[in-house]
């Protein structure tokens, strides 16, 4: 059964919340991720991401660079329950 990026349930982490609150819009990079866009990895990361998507078994890690400057993070585990989660590096 393939997995559809677009209907697994999301959370996001506290610092990722509080972005949020201040106005930052992480739905570009929700849709990006869940078009298999994986922002700013090497090409060797975004190949095990298409690679991990291929077994439908694994973590897909997409990085995107926020108008601050800062990276958030976007994980989606295919492994159990399929979950997407944004976060901050340091919280990981």
């Amino acid at each position: 059964m393939m997995i559809n990026l677009h209907t697994c349930p999301l959370s996001v982490s506290p610092g990722v919340n509080e972005l949020i609150r201040q106005g930052y819009d992480i739905l570009p990079f929700l849709s990006r991720h869940r078009n298999k866009d994986w922002g700013n990895l090497s090409d060797e990361e975004k190949a095990f991401n298409d690679y991990v998507m291929g077994k439908q078994h694994g973590t897909l890690w997409s990085v995107y660079t926020i108008s601050s400057g800062a990276d958030i993070w976007v994980l989606t585990n295919l492994t159990n329950a399929v979950r997407t989660t944004v976060m901050l590096p340091h919280e990981h």
